[in-house]
């Protein structure tokens, strides 16, 4: 219901129209953020079909950084198409937005194949574009040679950090891999299965369930699972097969260390049996702002989900920067904005932006927290940064959020 209200008081756009897309940013940059000149950013975003928990949360991320930059003086119009996880009503989303709409951004592409048909029309547009889900090491040349097409996803690059740091505190000795072969888990499949060479662990199991027969699957996978001798899964999959996979492991007792990438709280949270997730553990964006945490739960009443910091980065930056004037083709104006997973500057060194780093996540002790091997060398006693799902706080009336957020540009 809270998600309806928001949408609807930003007028998301029902009917989709097939056009030409626009060309304003880069021919012609301009200063806007005023009430008579707004910004107009348009967003694909799933929030209907398969994609739609990831799309929800970026998409809500969004929204709430629009609100705070409301608050601070910058107007910004969003304009919403849901892309309905299909390809093709992406297409048609983009050309409503880009020509009916006559937005000057846009946020898009919550799985890889829904971003892939939107990158070559906003290159062509010249139209600044941010996918929020989409590691930069899974977008084709079309999108990393464009000077108007740039991801906050979190990388593969940083990913492969956290997880061999987590490797050498775990010390598994024998891996099973559960990944479907879609682009994005088979990017992690590639991950671990380096790391395994690297740090001489041994690949002992290996299987791609398929999203159509998963549940007739399921019980005969955990069974040679079982069989296997691996003493840690790697399971890169949807929310819901991992909360799936756990129950039926639980079912034959099968008590493994479980590694995922930014599914597992959202398994968690679904899980009515928590036993299993008490050796879980989740690959997740580094988040470094505790105020953004602290203002999503209280807004939303669950700390922020996976994407939901990139979605609240990308319409922070991009409203920023078409407030600024900034040309994005030209390297004479810059621009820099501290966003909650990182700094971000125009003119940007690549197509990957951000500088995000990754973390692990765990719920081993009951609540969603950072997962912290190694004590600290000073000699203050640590402290837990989790926070348990179901807990919410209210927002005190008036209460301006301390967004913490600084920009600095120069034309």
């Amino acid at each position: 219901m809270l998600r309806r209200q928001f949408i609807g008081r930003l007028g998301v756009v029902t009917t989709l129209l097939a056009a030409s897309p626009s060309t304003l940013l880069a021919e012609a940059p301009f200063a806007a953020g005023d009430a008579r000149n707004p910004v107009r950013i348009g967003a694909i975003a799933s929030t209907t079909g398969l994609a739609q928990e990831q799309g929800t949360n970026w998409l809500n991320g969004a929204l709430m950084a629009r609100d705070e930059l409301e608050k601070s003086g910058l107007h910004v119009e969003l304009f919403v198409e849901n892309d309905q996880t299909n390809p093709a009503s992406a297409v048609t989303a983009f050309h409503a937005l880009a020509s009916s709409r006559r937005v000057s951004a846009l946020l898009g592409g919550t799985w890889d194949f829904l971003a892939e048909p939107l990158y070559p029309l906003v290159d062509r547009s010249k139209m600044p574009f941010i996918t929020m889900t989409n590691p930069v090491e899974l977008m084709p040349p079309v999108a990393r040679h464009s000077k108007y097409i740039f991801t906050n996803a979190l990388g593969m690059k940083a990913t492969k950090a956290a997880l061999r740091k987590f490797f050498r505190v775990q010390k598994p000795k024998r891996i099973a891999l559960l990944t479907p072969a879609f682009a994005f888990t088979l990017a992690h499949a590639t991950v671990v299965k380096e790391l395994a060479q690297e740090l001489h662990i041994e690949i002992v199991f290996s299987e791609e369930p398929s999203y159509d027969d998963v549940n007739a699957s399921l019980k005969t996978m955990v069974t040679r699972l079982a069989k296997s001798g691996a003493d840690t899964v790697c399971v890169f999959f949807s929310y819901e097969f991992l909360e799936m996979l756990t129950r039926e492991m639980s079912v034959q007792r099968v008590d493994l260390t479980l590694v995922t990438s930014q599914h597992l709280d959202a398994a968690w949270k679904l899980a009515r049996d928590k036993s299993p997730y008490r050796r879980a553990f989740g690959i997740y964006p580094a988040v470094k702002n505790e105020g953004f945490k602290r203002r999503y739960s209280e807004r939303f009443g669950t700390p922020p989900p996976v994407y939901a910091a990139e979605g609240y980065d990308a319409l922070m930056v991009l409203a920023q920067a078409l407030s600024k004037g900034v040309n994005f083709a030209s390297p004479k104006s810059t621009l820099s904005v501290e966003g909650v997973l990182g700094t971000y500057r125009f003119p940007a060194d690549s197509t990957e932006i951000g500088g995000g780093d990754a973390v692990v996540m765990t719920t081993m002790n009951g609540v969603f927290e950072e997962y912290l091997p190694q004590r600290p060398s000073h000699p203050e006693p640590p402290t837990k940064r989790g926070i348990s799902p179901d807990r919410g706080q209210k927002k005190a009336p008036g209460q301006f959020p301390d967004r913490g957020l600084s920009v600095s540009s120069s034309h």
